[in-house]
């Protein structure tokens, strides 16, 4: 442990810094945790806050096992647009950028319709094309209207930062359509059933 006390006489404020390296027992994963706390901040009875970072920040969304499994289909494809979303939005999952990742799951869900149904000039149109197209259950429309588009959106246009819960349940969502059009079929190609047996 390392500690580090500061003292602004100028600003009339001190502080201090704490820094622990710990190692988890079960993954053996190393991680610096940072306290602080400063004369500035303090709570209703003016004892001061501590606030507390890890570095790197605790993972809070495992990539799916497909995102590079010789058997998927992004394996090969180091450049692939779909695998740089999911990349980037697990980073900012990551640090807890929830708002972030959720304007990037919107725009990976836009990419993936624009590649199946092309682009036709507005969202609204991508769509409709992409439900007609049967990619989205009947069932399932509103849920990916309201919740996996719309979240997006309220993202980017009016402060909307998800709880952890909901952006999981977007994340699970976005992943399955992954399956669905990609992963799923990929994979079929490789497995050999054998033929039947002719009756005589």
């Amino acid at each position: 442990m390392v500690e580090k006390r500061w003292d602004d006489e100028e600003a009339m404020l001190h502080g201090t810094d704490r820094y622990h390296l710990l190692e988890c027992a079960g993954c053996e994963r190393i991680t610096l945790r940072h306290e602080s706390w400063n004369s500035y901040e303090t709570d209703d009875d003016g004892h001061p806050i501590t606030a507390t970072v890890y570095y790197p920040p605790a993972i809070s969304r495992k990539e799916p096992a497909w995102l590079d499994s010789p058997d998927g289909p992004f394996f090969i494809d180091f450049d692939n647009t779909i695998k740089k979303f999911l990349r980037e939005i697990y980073s900012g999952l990551h640090n807890d950028s929830r708002a972030l990742a959720t304007m990037g799951i919107r725009a990976l869900i836009e990419h993936i319709m624009i590649d199946q149904v092309g682009d036709n000039g507005a969202i609204g149109a991508n769509v409709d094309l992409f439900i007609k197209a049967g990619y989205i259950a009947p069932k399932s429309e509103a849920l990916f209207r309201e919740n996996l588009l719309e979240s997006g959106h309220a993202a980017m246009h009016r402060g909307y930062f998800p709880r952890p819960s909901d952006i999981a349940a977007l994340l699970d969502i976005a992943e399955s359509l992954i399956e669905t059009i990609y992963v799923h079929p990929h994979q079929a190609k490789g497995q050999k059933i054998p033929p039947r047996k002719s009756k005589r």
